[in-house]
């Protein structure tokens, strides 16, 4: 009875299968004896999103990028020349999300990357590995990495990619964040509000509040960065632990309307003191700001930017080096690329073009 019921429930099982044969993780392309799947391709697509910033003008392409890596890693593969050091890329992962110090914000951004996308940062630093590898063992690709960035080609780049060439934002601010009283005395949180108010009204007059937060530092017990920020880069002041979401207000350029009237956020800017709950805290803060000066969107001098793009001109160099050697095997029957999905032919076609 058993092995009766068994037989029924494999059968059953065979044709649910049968009935239903939409593949989850399909082949859509192979390189040598590397498969790509759809699941490499929507996992490529978000991390590539994501080390963008999501940025909609950078188009992802995240079939090109398979096809070339492990084209590069198929002709390694075939060097026997070529011997690649097995523990390289594990020791790189284990130095890219083993911080100890935090404090570098890049390096945090970096990590937390790597623990989402550990395979596809994994696949990221392999790339790198070929790269160096092919440019050791290939006196070509050796000298296309050494030629020397001609400056026509550096001036061309920065006045066609100017507008990309944006300094960050600069925030020159007086701020004072004070988490809302825990008592229920309505005498002390008048109290409170009041002192904040004479802060604000010296804000109207003058830029420095620095005698009234010493004067009233232990009745209002203000947040560590409270006062004058100076003239910083809008980053290092979000790495400080100033609020985000004051430091976007302060960087409005569109007005802001409000039930007491439109607001117009400028240089010589005063608010407070207002009630306000920040996103990473369920606590309750009011704050007074000033907007002292600030500084937005102002084009980078070529000067301060000739060191990256010469850096991307040559990176540019060294992968159409590569990619020339790709198809050079392909063409010599010495590398083999198939498209399965013709879903994904304008990448591929792309991709094999000169």
């Amino acid at each position: 009875m058993r092995f009766s019921r068994f037989l029924v429930t494999l059968v059953l099982t065979f044709v649910c299968v049968r009935a239903y044969p939409t593949l989850v993780n399909k082949i859509v392309a192979s390189v040598g004896n590397f498969p790509i799947t759809t699941y490499d391709i929507e996992m490529t697509e978000k991390f590539l999103q994501t080390t963008t910033g999501n940025n909609p003008s950078n188009k992802v392409q995240p079939l090109k990028e398979l096809l070339f890596l492990y084209s590069l890693e198929q002709i390694v593969n075939d060097n026997k020349k070529i011997i690649l050091p097995k523990d390289e890329i594990e020791k790189m992962m284990q130095n890219l999300t083993n911080l100890e110090d935090e404090t570098n914000d890049f390096a945090f951004q970096r990590a937390e990357i790597a623990k989402r996308f550990p395979e596809e940062m994994k696949m990221q630093l392999k790339k790198g590995q070929l790269v160096r590898a092919l440019l050791f063992y290939d006196t070509r690709l050796k000298e296309k990495a050494n030629e020397k960035i001609d400056e026509r080609e550096i001036t061309n780049f920065y006045k066609k990619n100017e507008k990309s060439f944006i300094d960050q934002p600069y925030l020159d601010l007086v701020i004072v964040v004070c988490e809302q009283p825990k008592t229920s005395s309505l005498e002390e949180l008048e109290k409170f509000e009041n002192t904040l108010d004479k802060i604000a009204a010296r804000l109207k007059k003058s830029n420095d509040i620095s005698d009234l937060l010493t004067k009233y530092r232990k009745f209002l017990n203000p947040e560590p960065y409270s006062g004058r920020t100076s003239l910083k880069p809008v980053s290092e002041l979000f790495q400080s632990g100033y609020p985000e979401e004051l430091l976007a207000f302060s960087l409005s350029t569109n007005v802001i309307q409000t039930s007491r009237g439109n607001l117009y956020v400028k240089p010589g800017f005063s608010i407070g003191p207002e009630k306000i709950k920040f996103r990473n805290s369920p606590k309750n803060y009011y704050f007074v700001l000033k907007v002292v000066d600030r500084k937005i969107g102002s084009t980078l001098p070529l000067e301060k930017v000739r060191n990256i793009i010469e850096a991307q001109l040559k990176e540019k160099k060294i992968y159409d080096a590569l990619k020339d050697l790709i198809i050079d095997k392909i063409n010599k029957k010495e590398l083999q690329i198939v498209l399965y999905d013709e879903k994904y032919k304008g990448e591929y076609d792309e991709f094999l073009r000169r």
